[in-house]
């Protein structure tokens, strides 16, 4: 860092946490390993250290001397070169002198944040005054392995010319004596419990690694495998120990699904586990899993555990997916199951009791009906990752699988700044006929927040296929280049906001939008975002979708108000009456919900689409299809290959589709479907509603709102597929828009778990860091929504507009709104420099 101004530059050092360092994107296939007390859980170890104040000039975070992150075939391991002077972290001391991180060391570095691919590193101390042309440097290695982390922290440890010795081992399958590869070896040392390194064994079963002179256990993980602790052993300096490590046989299951009519199809498997009765009321983290060791985790059913019903301690074993033979096989843990298979929300469920034995084999077979029609409708999911995003690690094929075996018919592969197309790998697999795809693509920017655009043309030449610059543009700009990269000469894409009101990335959240008419408003307090690209004149409205649900989180949709029922303290001093919007100290809604801004929007005469999609990155956690954008196209289709890709595009855009986790809302105004324009000259209008599900989808409420804040409560009254069949007259003075919502109150478990760990977030950091100076506590304690909470089944319909003026418009549907191909959007010029803002970044990351 140099300081290029005429005039000194003081840090203050021993009074403020000024801390210099990296910011590393490691990638979703590289998981991040840190020596010492986390090992390979930065998760739990980073919200502990939260718990713990730190006085000034420290920050909360997680110490070590080393940050790995290990991948399939390569590894890397970061170190700060030793500085007695300048290092942050074994330099923070309090007042009386005293070391803020004990058994820190000259080499130390802290990790005070990770979020999705964000992971903060700090190890620098600036000098407290820089002179004018002064320069301060700081200095970290990487260093690179073959893809386990000892491979490269054994190169680390010898370059630092520590003492060490080394630690070799061969592991193999008890009763077979079979060489096992890809077994995770954790060092840890025995008396302090701190992971010091971590090992994989190759194809011969042996693997290698240096550690230090002390007293040590390996534990030897593997996947569908039960975990293996090996006898306590010394190191001694410039010694070798080797042990032969033994990991348990896996039994194996297999699995045939047919529908009701016999056929073969594509379905998934829940293999549901029971812990025993000595584990209740104990967190999960403490038996079913220890990150520690890379033991993955483990979901569970998020009831109150009894210990004399095994159904309310259950767990999610793994998931297994049929292909179009309808046939899967997998590796399991021996022990009791219950396996339950499903093929998404429109099909019935079935389920068997299992018991595996080690190395024993099984099968099973299942028959699923389809009991939900939905013809003229195809199922889609419109904001999809693989691998190809620096976030996810979902393998091409097992995408492709994973949508089959929910029942969507159409997907949009959206990654982050790349174009992929799936259509090669569903054509492979011999999945075309289940699921078609199309190309899109997530803009992803540290500015203004996530917008998808589809379908697009694929341009196999440069390197991102048909990406574009976002760095500093304002939104009409990617918009217009989203238009611009449509497949069809005669048909722009369609411009999608996705999850608008996410706290950090979140385009609604950027400009700050106002509660009446959802328009941009200026920023108050201390942090807030600066820059063109913020000013209001940077705001557009020329887009033609919200997401509205975005997978699981489904505390963005309304606007949070305060629980009949309290939840526990902490809770500010005062609180409005249940029902009422919490609000913060400018009178805004604290908590906002994209629904009341599209509401609020179309009232204004803007006409945008809501839609529902997974944002799915991985197999669990928000899993393919969980929500659906169910789109209507006014026909049927024999297979997923004969849907049109211009139908799907006319049906988003004339507002025919239903959101949902699986209720079906049918709405009907004067015998017109949702997505229309009624004509009622008399304002005398009939509604018919309709809600359907399948037997394990529940559905205890029904609400009927209109453009006025009129809303009506439904009674659900059917107990079969048809929960509720009715009939309304309404008779209007003005031009209305109707939507409808359908509530479940019983969890979607097994099929679709619930969230067990809030998402590790950047205000998350703020607020333990920045707590002494007031920043990142916003008072509302645990008057907020939550961010732990089971799947519930929910379901909402795009509007349906009544013209009672007969001008032909009702809020501006109607209006000849013209779509045209723009020109070509403006590019950054070639030579000109494309480097990040710091402070858009910090500002990205901080709110």
């Amino acid at each position: 860092m140099v300081n290029v101004s005429e005039d000194d530059i003081s840090f203050a050092v021993d009074s403020f946490p000024v801390g210099f360092g990296l910011v590393m994107l490691m990638g979703s296939e590289h998981k991040l390993f840190l020596s010492g007390e986390a090992g390979w859980d930065l998760r739990y170890t980073l919200e502990r250290s939260y718990d713990k104040p730190v006085p000034l000039p420290g920050i909360p975070g997680v110490v070590s001397r080393a940050l790995g992150a290990s991948g399939p075939d390569v590894s890397y391991i970061l170190t700060p070169e030793p500085s007695e002077k300048l290092n942050f972290v074994y330099n923070c001391r309090d007042a009386k002198g005293k070391p803020l991180y004990p058994g820190a060391t000259n080499d130390s570095l802290i990790v005070p944040f990770v979020s999705s691919s964000f992971t903060g590193v700090f190890f620098h101390r600036p000098p407290r005054v820089l002179a004018p042309k002064r320069k301060t440097t700081y200095e970290a290695r990487l260093w690179v392995g073959t893809g386990d982390i000892a491979s490269a922290l054994n190169l680390a440890l010898q370059h630092k010319g520590e003492a060490l010795g080394a630690y070799t081992a061969t592991v193999r399958e008890e009763g077979t004596c079979v060489p096992l590869a890809d077994v995770t070896v954790s060092i840890i040392e025995e008396e302090s419990r701190r992971v010091v390194t971590s090992a994989r064994s190759g194809k011969d079963g042996r693997l290698y690694a240096r550690v230090p002179p002390g007293r040590y256990l390996a534990a030897a993980v593997a996947s569908h495998r039960f975990t293996r602790y090996g006898e306590p052993f010394d190191i001694a300096r410039d010694g070798t120990v080797h042990q032969e490590l033994s990991i348990g046989q896996t039994a194996h299951l297999s699995a045939t699904v047919i529908d009701q009519d016999g056929r073969p199809v594509p379905a998934k498997l829940s293999i549901i586990g029971s812990y025993g009765p000595e584990n209740v009321g104990k967190p999960p983290a403490e038996f079913l899993f220890d990150l520690r060791i890379r033991e993955p985790f483990v979901f569970t059913d998020r009831l109150e555990d009894d210990p004399e019903r095994p159904e309310t301690r259950e767990f999610l074993e793994r998931t297994l997916r049929t292909g179009t033979n309808g046939h899967t096989e997998g590796a399991i843990r021996p022990g009791k199951y219950r396996v339950v298979a499903s093929r998404g929300p429109f099909y019935t469920v079935a389920e068997q009791s299992v018991e595996l034995a080690p190395g024993a084999a099984q099968h099973l077979q299942f028959q699923l009906e389809k009991v939900v029609d939905m013809e003229g409708y195809v199922a889609g999911d419109f904001h999809v990752h693989t691998k190809a995003s620096i976030d996810a690690t979902m393998s091409f094929e097992d995408r492709a699988h994973s949508f089959a075996a929910e029942g969507i018919d159409y997907i949009a592969i959206t990654e982050h700044n790349y174009v992929n197309d799936l259509r090669p790998t569903l054509e492979r697999t011999g999945l075309a006929d289940w699921v078609q795809s199309t190309v899109g693509l997530e803009l992803t920017t540290l500015e203004l927040g996530h917008f998808n655009g589809y379908p697009l043309a694929y341009d196999p030449g440069p390197i991102s296929h048909g990406s574009f610059d976002w760095f500093r543009h304002p939104a009409q700009t990617l918009f217009d280049n989203f238009r611009s990269r449509s497949m069809f000469e005669d048909e722009p894409a369609v411009v999608q906001i996705n999850h608008p009101r996410d706290t950090t990335l979140g385009y609604f959240n950027a400009f700050n939008l106002d509660e009446g008419e959802a328009k941009p408003s200026p920023f108050t307090g201390f942090v807030k975002p600066h820059g063109p690209e913020f000013e209001f004149e940077s705001w557009s409205e020329d887009f033609d979708a919200i997401e509205l649900i975005n997978g699981k989180h489904t505390e963005f949709i309304h606007t949070y108000r305060v629980p009949e029922m309290l939840p526990p303290p902490p809770l500010p001093e005062r609180i409005p009456a249940a029902g009422e919007i919490v609000r913060d100290k400018n009178g805004k809604p604290a908590f906002p919900g994209g629904f009341e801004d599209w509401f609020a929007m179309m009232k204004r005469g803007r006409v945008y689409t809501g839609m529902a999609n997974s944002d799915t990155h991985e197999l669990l956690e928000n899993e393919a299809g969980y929500p659906r954008s169910m789109v209507r196209i006014g026909k049927s289709v024999s297979t997923a290959r004969a849907i049109e890709t211009r139908d799907v595009v006319r049906g988003i855009k004339s507002q025919s589709v239903l959101m949902t986790y699986g209720p079906v809302i049918e709405v009907f105004a004067n015998g017109k479907p949702m997505g229309e324009l009624v004509s009622a000259p008399g304002g005398e209008v009939t509604l018919d509603i309709k809600v359907k599900a399948a037997p394990w989808i529940d559905v205890t409420r029904v609400e009927l709102t209109d453009s006025h804040g009129n809303k009506e409560s439904l009674p659900v009254t059917g107990e079969g597929i048809v929960r509720l069949d009715t009939q309304l007259t309404k008779k209007l003075s003005a031009d209305t828009f109707f939507v409808v919502e359908a509530y479940g109150e019983k969890s979607m478990w097994p099929v679709c778990p619930g969230i067990e760990i809030p998402p590790m977030m950047i205000d998350d950091a703020v607020a333990a860091i920045g707590g002494p100076f007031g920043l990142g506590d916003d008072g509302f304690g645990n008057l907020r929504p939550a961010l732990v909470h089971d799947v519930l089944p929910y379901a909402l319909t795009n509007p349906i507009w009544i013209d009672v003026d007969g001008d032909g418009v009702s809020y501006g549907k109607g209006a000849r709104k013209v779509q045209e191909l723009r020109q070509a959007p403006r590019t950054i010029e070639k030579g000109q420099p494309r480097q990040l803002y710091l402070p858009q970044l910090l500002k990205s990351l901080s709110r």
